[in-house]
């Protein structure tokens, strides 16, 4: 992640397997979102003992809750639970543009 780009970072807020969509990531964005999401972007985890994982969107979840902001962000399935453990932050980099 480099290059005329700016990096945001996000909380996971929660991480499960739904049947059929593979590893979903919930993460806490800005309300109103401050960066455009896109399938096919790319996301670095960085976990909470300072190693880090990179990987894209592969889907994009709209989630039914209370609360404004939560995303769901299908990842490729050679991801699994295991790889973002609690207390996660998710890392995207997007255009200065």
């Amino acid at each position: 992640m480099g290059g005329a780009e700016e990096t945001s970072s996000f909380s996971v807020e929660f991480a499960l397997n739904v049947e059929g969509r593979g590893l979903v990531v919930l993460c806490k964005f800005p309300h109103p979102p401050s960066v455009r999401i896109r399938v096919g972007d790319p996301l670095e985890f960085v976990r909470p003992d300072g190693s880090s994982l990179h990987t894209t969107i592969k889907a994009l979840d709209m989630v039914m809750d209370a609360r404004p902001g939560l995303l769901g962000l299908c990842l490729p399935a050679e991801v699994s639970k295991d790889d973002i453990p609690y207390g996660s932050k998710v890392r995207m980099a997007h255009s200065k543009n």
